[in-house]
């Protein structure tokens, strides 16, 4: 995994970069708002996350910024699944051939079926909390590794083991 897209100005986006953060991912957060989200998620990272990690986030409004990405998170808020399958299709035109795509929609199957490479498309299980990879009839094995990998590296840590893999806490003068 290169470089992850999240897409959305949501709640659910600033969670999911939040726990990309504390996963050292390069990550590119594309929203219709990129300068709120760049300060609210600031608000809410620790101070030792906040120094190097927001300086390798580029928060953007242009969806055109998703080709450079080899997994692309759909975190927008859309309680209609007619919405959610219409920005997918959005989004998928946006990706590179080989870009994996995910989503937590309840309806995969129907929205697998809309989209141009299905066997690119993983919807994700639980990701507010503890994301899980659910796939599709047509998903491919290797899109479903990536995603596995994503939703392992994301997943909320016992405290013991953040405190292992998380630099010591320095003070922020700024």
């Amino acid at each position: 995994m290169d470089t992850i897209a999240v897409v959305g100005a949501s709640d659910r986006a600033l969670t999911f970069l939040g726990r990309l953060a504390e996963s050292r991912f390069e990550v590119v957060s594309v929203s219709t708002r990129p300068d709120w989200m760049r300060l609210e998620l600031r608000r809410r990272l620790p101070a030792a996350l906040r120094v190097d990690w927001l300086l390798d986030v580029r928060f953007v409004s242009e969806l055109s910024e998703l080709e450079s990405c080899s997994i692309v998170v759909d975190a927008h808020e859309a309680a209609d699944e007619s919405i959610r399958a219409r920005a997918l299709v959005l989004f998928e035109r946006h990706m590179s051939t080989g870009a994996v795509l995910a989503s937590p929609t309840a309806d995969a199957e129907r929205i697998a079926a809309a989209l141009e490479r299905p066997t690119q498309f993983v919807a994700i299980a639980s990701i507010d909390s503890a994301p899980e990879p659910v796939p599709v009839d047509a998903t491919a094995p290797g899109a479903l590794f990536a995603a596995e990998r994503l939703c392992a590296s994301v997943a909320p840590k016992p405290l013991r083991a953040w405190r292992e893999s998380s630099p010591p806490p320095t003070v922020d003068l700024v």
